[in-house]
C-alpha cells in the first residue's frame, strides 16, 4: 500500500501544472466589437486602458491589440509603435508612466473586420512581447498604445474599442493631465499564470489521500 501511495503521489506531482499555456492572457479587456476607434497617437490625442491582475498571474510578458487607420484609411508601410505603463491617480493614469517600451514596427494581421458601417476602416491584430515585468496584485494600473504616423500625412491610428460600458482615459498630449471617457478599449496581455492542475491531476491527488486514509483507519482496527 505504501509503495501504491509514493507511485500515485509520485504521478500527481509530474502532472501538477501541465495545463500552463506557452504564453496565457493573464487579463482580457475584450476584443473589438467593429463599432468604433479612438485616436491614439505620439504626436497627438493619446488613450489609456486601466487593468488589475490576480494573485498568481501579475507578471506581464506580452500584449495583443487592435486598431484602424483614417482618414484616408490607407495604412503606412510601417507603425512605430510605443507601449507606456501608468499608475493609477485619483481614478486616472498619472500624466508621466513608470515603464516604457518602444516597440517600433510589430507587424500587422488583416482581421478580415472593418468599422461597422465604414468597409475602408479595416481592423488590424497586433502582438508584442515585452521584458517581463511584475505588477502588484489587486492594483489598478494603465496601458497606453501609441502610434507615430508622422511619415503618413494622410492617416492617423485608432485603438478599437471592445464595449461601450466601460472607460478609458484620453488626453490631448504628452504630459497633459488625463480626462475619462467611454468606452473600453480592445487588448489583452499575456504572461507568467499560476499553474491549474488537470482533473486527472486533482483524482490522482484525491485517491491517493484516499488510500492514506484507508491504511490508517486498518491499522487502528488492528489488534496483537
Amino acid at each position: 500500500m505504501r509503495a501504491f501511495v509514493s507511485f500515485v503521489l509520485t504521478l500527481a506531482l509530474l502532472g501538477w501544472g501541465q495545463t500552463a499555456l506557452a504564453t496565457p492572457i493573464i487579463f482580457d479587456n475584450g476584443s473589438p466589437n467593429l463599432e468604433t476607434a479612438v485616436g491614439s497617437e505620439t504626436f497627438g490625442s493619446q488613450v489609456a486602458e486601466n487593468f488589475s491582475l490576480v494573485t498568481g498571474s501579475t507578471t506581464v510578458t506580452g500584449i495583443n491589440w487592435w486598431g484602424a487607420y483614417g482618414n484616408a484609411a490607407t495604412p503606412p508601410p510601417t507603425d512605430d509603435f510605443t507601449v507606456a505603463f501608468f499608475n493609477d491617480a485619483a481614478g486616472q493614469p498619472e500624466p508621466t508612466p513608470f515603464l516604457g517600451f518602444h516597440l517600433g514596427d510589430v507587424g500587422r494581421t488583416a482581421t478580415g473586420d472593418s468599422l461597422s458601417g465604414f468597409p475602408q476602416f479595416e481592423i488590424f491584430a497586433y502582438s508584442a512581447s515585452i521584458s517581463p515585468t511584475a505588477f502588484l496584485q489587486g492594483v489598478t494600473y494603465w496601458v497606453s498604445v501609441l502610434n507615430d504616423t508622422t511619415a503618413d500625412p494622410d492617416d492617423d491610428w485608432f485603438w478599437a474599442t471592445s464595449s461601450f460600458f466601460g472607460t478609458h482615459a484620453f488626453r490631448q498630449g504628452v504630459g497633459i493631465p488625463w480626462s475619462p471617457t467611454v468606452p473600453d478599449l480592445a487588448f489583452n496581455l499575456t504572461g507568467e499564470a499560476a499553474p491549474v492542475p488537470e482533473p486527472s491531476t486533482v483524482l490522482l491527488i484525491g485517491t491517493a489521500l484516499l488510500a492514506v486514509r484507508v491504511r490508517r483507519y486498518r491499522a487502528s482496527r488492528r489488534t496483537y
